[in-house]
């Protein structure tokens, strides 16, 4: 089973508090429900509040992060 690709994205200045303002994780096989994007820790968002970002940038999503993982990675 190959790894699923991930856009990562994040709220455009002025849709939230900028303590807000994380980068999510959004699969690319299936993030996108109609008018909406569903990001891995399951927050939602429609398309025109989220600005695609090429690189990691800012404070990351932990939730998202760890909904990424398989459990066997999260194993100690």
């Amino acid at each position: 089973m190959s790894p699923v690709p991930y856009f990562l994205v994040r709220p455009v200045t002025g849709t939230t508090g900028e303590t807000h303002r994380v980068t999510h994780m959004v699969a690319a096989d299936h993030g996108q429900y109609g008018n909406v994007i569903r990001t891995k820790c399951g927050e939602t968002f429609h398309p025109a509040e989220l600005e695609q970002l090429s690189k990691p940038t800012g404070m990351p999503c932990i939730a998202c992060m760890l909904a990424s993982q398989s459990p066997r990675h999260l194993s100690l």
